[in-house]
């Protein structure tokens, strides 16, 4: 037999029915979550009574993950809300004690500000991350060298809702929207712990629903400052084949999309099945281009045979985590 696949991609797929012709390729289309970029929801000024909570328990409704930078004063004022937004999973990091501007400080007074917040979080039972955001976006080399020598890494932003000039949730979820640029990661500043909060915290489930109709997926900041972008888990699964009528058809499935390429390769290795007889050898790589969740590789199988079944190995994973590494396909007569 020909050493043919058959490899389908998409965003829904609904079932596997069997190829019209021998030797097709279908890919999906790129306008699905994460093929516009990443977005990277951040919060300052908290953590406060009244906003932080309902802001964390959305968040976790629609499963995005965020960064809060917190300051110490208000660490050392509510330890049990800093903790309950570290509970829910939300990396918590320093914004200073009391909100200066770092870069009118000598050395000393940065110090004491990044020292104080960071005793804040210890004695509120928090780990926080090793992110500092200054206040105000101010920085300066001796802020850089204080923050550096303390293992910590400034953080600005490149999307600024403007909540804390005020404004209700409508103009604050479009000015969001409008600043998103494609391709380029989006570190997105909002507060949960200044008084116009509560319509920045209402903003938040538009801002989430547009950005991801428009194409882009949400991200939490790594250790160097910047959005990581998500990765998947791989699902994979067979659906036998059947002598004469089906091909054996590998199906898998990316728990989420991601907007950097990934990939995976798929090995089939005999068992009573045997490649050349029973099916085609399997040696392919599957690669998913950015926004695609699911990709179909169907194995032609002999119009008649001895049936039997073999193993597909899944190997050399990029970008993705396979929950399983070997798979069994089975054709029947």
């Amino acid at each position: 037999m020909a050493a043919t696949f058959v490899l389908q991609q998409g965003t829904a797929p609904a079932a596997v029915p069997a190829p019209a012709a021998p030797v097709t390729q279908e890919h999906g289309h790129s306008r699905g979550a994460c093929s516009k970029g990443l977005v990277a929801l951040t919060f300052d000024d908290g953590p406060r009574p009244g906003t932080t909570k309902p802001l964390v328990r959305s968040l976790r409704r629609l499963g995005v993950p965020a960064t809060f930078f917190e300051i110490g004063e208000h660490v050392a004022a509510h330890p049990a809300l800093s903790r309950f937004v570290a509970a829910h999973g939300f990396a918590v990091e320093n914004h200073s004690w009391s909100h200066p501007d770092l870069a009118r400080l000598r050395k000393p007074g940065i110090r004491r500000q990044v020292v104080l917040t960071q005793r804040a979080f210890r004695r509120a039972h928090v780990r926080p991350g090793n992110l500092l955001r200054p206040p105000y976006g101010a920085v300066s080399a001796r802020v850089d060298q204080v923050v550096a020598a303390h293992g910590l890494v400034p953080v600005l932003w490149n999307v600024d809702s403007g909540d804390w000039r005020g404004g209700g949730s409508a103009r604050i979820t479009a000015s969001v929207l409008a600043q998103l640029v494609p391709g380029r990661s989006n570190v997105v500043l909002q507060h949960d712990g200044v008084d116009n909060s509560p319509a920045s915290v209402r903003a938040v489930p538009r801002i989430v629903r547009a950005a991801r109709h428009r194409g882009y997926c949400f991200a939490a900041l790594g250790t160097d400052g910047t959005p990581q972008p998500p990765q998947p888990l791989l699902r994979a699964t067979v659906l036998d084949g059947r002598e004469g009528a089906r091909p054996v058809a590998v199906v898998l499935r990316l728990d989420k999309p991601t907007t950097v390429p990934t990939s995976v390769r798929l090995v089939s290795v005999d068992g009573t099945a045997r490649a050349g007889a029973a099916y085609t050898r399997l040696d392919t790589v599957v690669r998913f281009a950015r926004g695609v969740s699911y990709a179909i590789v169907r194995v032609p199988v002999a119009a008649t045979g001895p049936g039997g079944a073999f193993t597909v190995r899944v190997e050399h994973p990029t970008g993705l985590q396979p929950t399983a590494t070997t798979l069994t396909a089975t054709i029947t007569g």
